[in-house]
């Protein structure tokens, strides 16, 4: 991917916005709060110790729909969700240590994860990071299941970006640092200063289901043409 383009733009903006909601500097949703504001203080009077501050938005999807005939592919499921640090983590199998204060990380991140459809209807930013987690899927799809080989489609404009001429992007290299803070009982300052998208389209296009029919609820629809259809309908739902 282009570090100039439209897609790298998105995965910027989409995880930058989603730390100034979880710092508490833009609001988020109605019954939302943000990480800092579940800091509290501890029974016995004392702050509560504090880690490093790291949430990443990952895929979410159900395994994919296919037909016997395997013609017929469909998206299921919210396909994004948010991640703490120490989840994804776990999940690439890598080592982790665990505080008594990642249970507030992994609280803002599982509540971000829940109202994540509301989240996206006011801030249209994260649409269009699931726009691309899905197309980021299709493509695992397509190269797993052979479907280019399939209706004899080699993709060489689409896979040229000299060719394609996409726009190119002024994309910033730098950002400043997401940082907030609280005071507590009037004696304790709490600050937390925050990460990343992590997408892993191929572990996902090797979870299939099969289905009988395309009647069941799909977030978005893959049709395989034959090659010898008169012509090649395609949308995106």
């Amino acid at each position: 991917m282009s570090a100039h383009s439209h897609a790298a733009q998105v995965l910027l903006f989409a995880d930058y916005h989603m730390k100034l909601i979880g710092m508490g500097i833009v609001d988020g949703i109605d019954g939302m709060p943000s990480y800092l504001e579940t800091v509290q203080i501890l029974a016995d009077g004392s702050p509560p110790p504090m880690s490093i501050l790291r949430w990443w938005f990952s895929m979410q999807y159900e395994p994919v729909g296919v037909t016997p005939a395997r013609d017929f592919y469909s998206l299921r499921g919210q396909g994004v969700q948010v991640l703490s640090e120490n989840e994804i983590l776990a999940a690439q199998g890598k080592r982790i240590h665990t505080r008594p204060s990642d249970e507030l990380n992994k609280q803002f991140a599982d509540s971000f994860t829940a109202h994540f459809e509301e989240i996206a209807k006011r801030y249209p930013i994260y649409e269009e990071l699931r726009n691309l987690f899905d197309i980021a899927l299709i493509l695992s799809l397509v190269e797993q299941e052979g479907l280019r080989e399939q209706v004899g489609w080699h993709g060489t404009w689409f896979a040229d970006r000299n060719a394609l001429g996409l726009s190119r992007m002024d994309i910033p290299i730098t950002v400043e640092t997401v940082v907030n803070y609280r005071i507590l009982n009037r004696k304790y300052l709490v600050a937390g200063i925050s990460g990343g998208v992590w997408i892993d389209g191929l572990h996902h296009s090797q979870q299939l289901e099969k289905i009988e029919n395309t009647k069941k609820p799909v977030q978005t629809q893959i049709t395989v043409p034959t090659q010898n259809a008169e012509q090649e309908l395609s949308w995106w739902n």
